[in-house]
């Protein structure tokens, strides 16, 4: 196939349809996926990306996230990053430097700044309300924390980018597995690649989405590779929380796994935009 798109949760459908119309039009991948991470980064609508996200215990908003180049294995990272919109550009920028990939809090947000980026508040009234009814409520820990994920494949090139909010009511300054390398996302185009959502802190554990590569270059198909990866850190830790993949192999093949209720969205050269459900077991988990 021409190209091939996977990304996460139901929230991604509108934007894989934008990088997919974009593909098919003759678009560069990396502007294709950027497109499709915009889409959710900027809808209000979704509380756990972007704008919109649902914040800290301190009321204030702050973001992670990653790209990756296949192609020569460059990435960029930023974590903890307050009041940028678009947090998935800072990231794809930070790719092409030779050094300082990775920037979080203060140092993320001068660095944007210095490259053009404009301010933003993040905090909706919306995000605001749900945070003022909890913390009446005296909870401190809410499981919401729902990451999008895109990976793709256009004529061998593949290129994998992931953004969200992190987990809701977290500490100050706290940053999950999604910004971090070979955790919440990695890829190569002579193998393939994998990305996570899930409780950051069980994904980075485990360097999953790099296992999961790994398992691909060793010969196994993404299928089973996706799914051998889950498994053998659900049989090494005890009491894993909720972790979904998605992974997909150098010529476009796409799979997923979960060990919660999960959605994921596919397109490619040869598929229409449309989403998937996976239904394994029920755990006390909001969802988009």
């Amino acid at each position: 196939m021409k190209y091939s798109l996977i990304a996460t949760w139901n929230m991604s459908l509108n934007g894989i349809g934008i990088a997919a119309n974009l593909l098919d039009n003759g678009a560069d991948l990396k502007d294709a996926i950027i497109a499709g991470i915009n889409d959710v980064e900027n809808n209000p609508n979704f509380h756990s990306v972007g704008y919109g996200g649902l914040p800290d215990i301190n009321g204030e908003c702050s973001f992670d996230a990653g790209f990756m180049n296949g192609d020569n294995l460059k990435f960029g990272a930023v974590g903890s990053l307050r009041n940028i919109k678009n947090v998935i550009n800072v990231a794809e920028l930070l790719s092409h430097e030779e050094r300082n990939n990775f920037l979080v809090g203060q140092g993320a947000l001068d660095y944007a700044l210095a490259h053009g980026f404009k301010t933003c508040d993040m905090l909706t009234k919306e995000s605001y309300d749900i945070y003022k009814k909890e913390l009446d409520n005296n909870k401190t820990v809410i499981p919401y924390h729902d990451t999008v994920c895109f990976i793709g494949m256009k004529d061998g090139h593949m290129l994998t980018g992931v953004s969200t909010s992190g987990l809701f009511m977290k500490h100050k300054d706290r940053i999950g597995d999604s910004p971090i390398c070979g955790a919440g996302f990695y890829c190569d185009s002579k193998i393939g690649g994998c990305c996570a959502t899930g409780m950051g802190e069980d994904v980075a554990r485990s360097l999953l989405s790099y296992r999961c590569v790994s398992l691909m270059k060793d010969g196994l198909d993404v299928d089973t590779a996706v799914k051998k990866s889950l498994k053998e850190f659900e049989e090494r830790i005890d009491n894993v929380r909720d972790i979904s993949l998605i992974a997909m192999d150098k010529d476009g093949n796409v799979s997923a796994t979960t060990n919660n209720d999960f959605a994921y969205t596919i397109a490619s050269s040869e598929v229409k935009p449309h989403a998937i459900q996976l239904r394994t077991k029920n755990i006390n988990k909001i969802v988009d």
